[in-house]
């Protein structure tokens, strides 16, 4: 029996025990704000210590804990894997099938609020240290194992915290962290996991719009503040942003394109390159939306008006309205070219007021050969009905992985899901109600994070 096969026995021998560790980690209620991750941190603490591995909990402040441990490899190169301890509030609670903190199996199914986002990862690369050093198997690298604070918030209390304060705890040459692993089926049993190597950069926006306040019953409709938003938020829906091409978003898409449809998917490619890619994403856009959205979101800046504020009373016209918009980058793009496309999208509207009040750049890697290689060998030793493919691509959102390319590694979201899961379904179950994810997702993980320094391609 080889190494990697007796590390996939391990695995599946002791998968209930990491199932029974994964229904822990999502009964600690990590809700941020205001986080407390602490109390999580010391239960992995506590499991690491255990099994011998060399860890500790490092306090930002007082109740955001991130929890760190090291495992010693045949060469000098490090691999971390990242993960994030909190999670969003639970919205309305009762529109949960079960109890988000329970952890409920039903089915093949975990509930739990953080099961997609991102307690499984942190369970699956927990776990697959647990196995590593039980069994002995000395990985070709260096592996860190990171598990943070804030997140959700920004990550000022966790990883971004201790790049800055404790650079030589997170350094690394390679990060796996969230963001891609989605499987999107093919035909002739192919299969295309999406790895995450750049993320959109984040410019939040208010927009104040001052008017003649007086009774609602002879409203002004030149200087009304409330017509005017109205007006803003119709024109940013209507505003033709220009498409913009990363090379890991044409590396994408030309995969995607060519896998499936061959010949003419090449041809396709061409035209959604050309001067006829705004002609050509109307017409995707008639006959699938969601397709079009996806294409859409990460190819140009987006502009998403998400709050307005404005009155006091049913009767009375307010004087003042306030619009926040979420702006989403591309790399190459800053906050100057989203108040420009405000602007320009505004031009009819006489006067508001702009602020920006929330500003990071986008962020991106690399295309590493070696990197993108090693995770495509273990998919396929792992799926071996399938011809596994893995593909570059740009995540519309943010995550930690920004703050971990400050110090120079190469950082890839990867965090696998069955072939079987809905992609489309699983992208609104993080943040959303009835947030769970399947069993056989949690198992493949597991499984990734224990064969990937076992199988690393060096060139």
């Amino acid at each position: 029996m080889s190494i990697e096969q007796e590390a996939l026995k391990a695995v599946d021998e002791s998968f209930n025990e990491l199932v029974d560790m994964f229904q822990s980690i999502l009964r600690i209620d990590t809700s941020n704000p205001p986080g407390n991750e602490v109390k999580l941190a010391e239960y992995i603490h506590t499991i690491l210590s255990k099994e011998g591995l060399d860890c500790e909990v490092i306090e930002s402040e007082p109740g955001r804990g991130n929890v760190i441990a090291y495992m010693d490899g045949e060469s000098g190169k490090k691999l971390m894997y990242l993960s994030h301890l909190d999670v969003v509030p639970v919205q309305n609670p009762s529109k949960w099938k079960h109890p988000p903190f329970s952890a409920t199996i039903d089915g093949n199914w975990i509930y739990g609020r953080g099961a997609v986002d991102c307690k499984s990862l942190v369970a699956a690369q927990l776990f697959s240290l647990i196995v590593l050093k039980r069994t002995g198997i000395k990985p070709k690298l260096k592996l860190i194992f990171a598990s943070t604070a804030d997140e959700e918030m920004g990550g000022r209390a966790g990883l971004g915290w201790l790049v800055e304060n404790a650079p030589e705890k997170v350094r690394a040459d390679y990060v796996v962290n969230e963001g891609g692993g989605l499987p999107i089926r093919l035909r002739n049993r192919g299969l295309l996991y999406l790895v995450d190597v750049a993320e959109k950069g984040v410019c939040w926006v208010k927009l104040r719009f001052k008017g003649r306040s007086g009774h609602a019953s002879m409203p002004y409709v030149k200087d009304n503040a409330m017509y005017m938003t109205g007006s803003a938020i119709k024109a940013l829906l209507e505003y033709k942003l220009k498409a913009h091409y990363t090379n890991a978003t044409k590396k994408l898409i030309k995969d995607l394109l060519t896998f499936q449809y061959g010949f003419m998917g090449k041809v396709i490619f061409r035209i959604l390159t050309s001067p006829l890619e705004d002609l050509f994403m109307t017409l995707i856009e008639r006959k699938q939306s969601e397709y079009a959205s996806f294409l859409k979101s990460i190819t140009r800046l987006t502009i998403s008006p998400t709050i307005v504020r404005g009155g006091v009373k049913e009767n009375v016209i307010p004087s003042e309205c306030e619009l926040t918009l979420d702006c989403r980058l591309l790399p190459g793009q800053d906050r100057n070219y989203v108040l420009n496309c405000i602007s320009d999208a505004l031009k009819d509207i006489e006067s508001y007021e702009i602020e920006v009040v929330k500003y990071s750049e986008a962020s991106q890697s690399p295309l590493v050969d070696e990197f993108l290689m090693s995770i495509e060998r273990v998919m396929n030793s792992l799926l071996p009905d399938f011809n596994v493919r893995v593909a570059p691509y740009i995540m519309p959102a943010s995550s930690d992985s920004r703050h971990a390319r400050k110090l120079g590694a190469v950082v890839y979201g990867f965090a696998p899901l069955s072939p079987t899961s809905d992609c489309r379904e699983i992208v609104k179950l993080a943040h959303g109600d009835n947030e769970r994810i399947d069993l056989s997702s949690l198992k493949l993980m597991a499984k990734f994070f224990t064969l990937l320094p076992l199988k690393w391609v060096f060139k």
